[in-house]
């Protein structure tokens, strides 16, 4: 029988896998979502210092502004001083392990209120001295839920595109084989039969019969043409018959199951699968009802009799779930949606419902970067195209990009600019040499969605030296963006793939039934990423392995082959029929444009993880030239996270019976007209400007005082019990699941 690899084509590529694996922890010194708590004691040789979770003031590029309370005790002192600290750093962000890191820390300013001038200023050396020495890793739950407190700016992306695909609703199991655009086949080695290279599903042409097939679990389907009715051949062709893909692996390869309908698509398209008549579950506590019996996301309104659809992030409205179907602004939602149930079987779908806390921190959580140092002298590109160079113009702007390439190389007044895996290089001509860019031209900003390179502006150089330059890239680098207060998947453009020789395909948005979880992130119905033509091949959607809001998809470029003489394309029979790719030979092992190695990466785990160059050469972790002098701040204090300052440096504790302020060595409840805390002493100037604050009436200081403590109790409460939540989802997190119907899976 011949077996046939099917990794040996490069082409559209879908990793189609049912779950993954969780990842290796990539912290040395912590877990998976593991932090070592707050509030942390150190131990210095002055003395005992305790400092509590850090109050959040701004967040920009890579850089966190922050203030946290602390306790100074040395040995001659009976009871601890308390105070406040400002501080700058410089964020290390994981979202795997779902933690970041406050490095480069530089102590602007403090203030202990209750210290003698002498004390103050001997505590201000202390911190001075220390501060530097620290690095204060932090749960990214946490810091997400300090940002909403900082009232980060919440960009709005207003171009995207919102037109809905092609829906189709069907009343039985069915699946949706989606094609990116008509049929691209190629050869099959020893073989009459040509592979269907531009679908993630394992489909060939025979030229014999002039029939497409695709494989099932026990059986094959045909069809005369992809968007034609499939049916079960019972009587495949031998040569039909003798193939089979191979998952590099070496496990069972399962196909679609037999009781499907297969509907084929060659344009966006999205299914709806209900299994018999639509049933709904009403939410308690409003006029909303869902649809149970569907893998989908669909809301019934009782009272309008409308059903709204939640697609890629997107809502859609129609009157029957036939559509036709409009899209509709999160703003101009029902507003019993924001009632809907966060423990209910759809709580996910509050993410997507602007407003609520869950929508709030999927928008701050697509502002956070990832981030990593890369070593130049290290750091290599190799970007290969499908014949010579060909570059078009991006509307609106002076940027031209390259179209023939799997890697984005853009040109800006006659530099060429490359991104591979959120690291920009430049270079003076467009096949090189390339090395890492320190900086970027502004006009890249001014990319728009309609572009295929959109993504490469949410790629960022923060900083450098000669040695070392400091980069990171956030979620729209990934396709995640911020729409209307919510978070979104893909631009909503359909972008048209290249394909001459090579068959270099574009981010995509329809068809996947991808979905939004505020613990799992982004999933599809049918996982893929693009890449060589490999099949991890499955049906339907364990719960995967939490990696963040965005989730595990990620547009990943394709594999590549060398440019070689090639025959000119062969046509199957009929005109009808798509253009057949030649074929042609891959580097042994499999080549990519980064110096000739693969590039698509198993969903999950930092792209950074495969740069050449990065600093450290441990890649379970990132590591940067500040933690390699520093160590985590620490250890757990047995003391309650309940101190904290206000703007001015005040101390203040909460408590179950309400606020108290820490005035000379004692708590005491604020009461009266009296200012509590107001600024009897400034504070200690480290470095940098002090800021004062603009005088107001003593009870508006009192009020805004109150307010803004409860914010910030409010939102370590919030932190930590997401932090909690992560973790016991963790252990909770189940095996792969069976297959899934309605062209997607189920998440749960």
């Amino acid at each position: 029988m011949l077996r046939l690899k099917w990794v040996t084509f490069p082409g559209l590529v879908f990793i189609l896998f049912l779950a993954f694996s969780p990842l290796p922890a990539r912290s040395a010194d912590l877990g998976v979502g593991d932090e070592p708590g707050w509030p942390r004691e150190i131990k210095v040789p002055e003395g005992t210092i305790v400092i509590y979770q850090p109050q959040i003031e701004k967040f920009e590029g890579d850089r966190l502004a922050s203030r946290f309370a602390a306790s100074v005790q040395t040995p001659k002192m009976a009871e601890p001083v308390f105070g406040a600290v400002w501080t700058k750093a410089r964020v290390e962000t994981d979202r795997d392990a779902r933690i970041v890191r406050l490095v480069s820390l530089e102590t602007v300013r403090s203030r202990f209120p209750n210290a003698t001038d002498e004390e103050a200023a001997a505590f201000a050396g202390i911190l001075k001295a220390r501060v530097p020495q620290w690095n204060l890793p932090m749960s990214l739950d946490r810091l997400l839920a300090g940002l909403e407190v900082a009232e980060q700016r919440k960009v709005v992306e207003g171009r995207l595109e919102n037109r809905p695909p092609r829906i189709i609703h069907v009343q039985h199991p069915a699946i949706l084989v989606t094609l990116d655009g008509q049929p691209i086949l190629q050869p099959i080695d020893n073989s009459t039969l040509m592979a269907v290279v531009n679908t993630p599903f394992p489909m060939v042409f025979s030229p014999a019969d002039k029939s497409y097939y695709l494989m099932g679990d026990d059986t094959w389907y045909r069809a005369s043409a992809v968007t034609d009715q499939w049916e079960q051949a019972a009587d495949p062709p031998e040569a039909v018959a003798g193939i089979r893909p191979e998952r590099p692996d070496g496990g069972a390869l399962p196909g679609i199951a037999s009781d499907l309908e297969v509907i084929g698509a060659t344009e966006p398209t999205e299914l709806i699968s209900t299994d018999g008549p639509p049933r709904m579950t009403p939410f308690p506590g409003n006029d909303l009802m869902f649809v149970e019996n569907t893998t989908s996301d669909i809301v019934y309104e009782v009272d309008t009799g409308r059903y709204f659809l939640l697609i890629s992030g997107r809502w859609y409205r129609a009157g029957k779930l036939a559509g036709p179907w409009s899209h509709v602004l999160p703003s101009r939602l029902p507003k019993s949606f924001a009632q809907i149930p966060a423990d209910s079987q759809k709580g996910d779908l509050r993410a997507s419902i602007p407003g609520t806390v869950e929508a709030r921190e999927a928008v701050l959580d697509a502002q956070v970067p990832e981030t990593t140092v890369v070593i130049r002298s290290e750091a290599a590109l190799e970007v290969v195209y499908d014949g010579a160079p060909e570059f078009e113009g991006i509307k609106g702007t002076r940027i031209d990009y390259a179209v023939n390439t799997a890697t984005p190389v853009i040109r800006v007044a006659g530099t060429y600019y490359a991104v591979d895996n959120g690291v920009w290089y430049v270079s003076a001509a467009p096949r090189g040499p390339w090395t890492v860019a320190d900086s970027v031209p502004a006009s890249v900003q001014e990319i728009p969605p309609s572009s295929p390179v959109y993504h490469v502006k949410y790629v960022y150089v923060y900083d450098s030296t000669p040695e070392v330059v400091y980069v990171g890239y956030t979620p729209g680098y990934t396709g995640c963006y911020v729409h209307h207060g919510v978070v979104v998947y893909g631009t909503g453009y359909r972008y048209h793939p290249w394909y001459r020789h090579d068959y270099y395909p574009r981010p995509v948005t329809w068809g996947y039934s991808v979905r939004y979880s505020s613990y799992y992130g982004w999933s599809f119905g049918v996982a893929f990423s693009n890449g060589p033509f490999t099949f991890y091949f499955g049906y339907g959607w364990g719960v995967p392995y939490y990696r963040g809001w965005w989730g595990p998809p990620r547009y990943r470029p394709p594999y590549y082959r060398p440019p070689h003489h090639r025959p000119p394309p062969h046509r199957p029979p009929e005109p009808t029929h798509p253009i057949a790719k030649p074929p042609g030979e891959r580097p042994p092992g499999g080549g990519g444009p980064s110096g000739g190695r693969p590039v698509n990466l198993p969903s999950g785990g930092s792209l950074y993880d495969r740069v050449p160059g990065r600093e450290g050469g441990d890649r379970s972790r990132p590591a940067t030239r500040e933690v390699k002098g520093t160590r985590p701040a620490g250890r757990p204090a047995n003391l309650p996270n309940n101190v904290y300052t206000d703007r001015e440096g005040n101390i203040f504790r909460r408590t179950g019976s309400g606020w108290e302020q820490r005035q000379g060595t004692q708590w005491t409840r604020p009461g009266g007209d009296r200012t509590a805390g107001s600024p009897d002493r400034p504070a200690t100037q480290l470095s940098g400007p002090a800021v004062q604050p603009a005088r107001q009436p003593a009870g508006s200081v009192q009020n805004d005082r109150q307010r803004n403590l409860q914010r910030d109790a409010n939102s370590r409460s919030r932190g930590q019990q997401r932090t909690q939540q992560y973790q016991r989802s963790r252990q909770r997190q189940p095996s792969r699941s069976g297959a899934g119907r309605g062209g997607g899976g189920r998440r749960r």
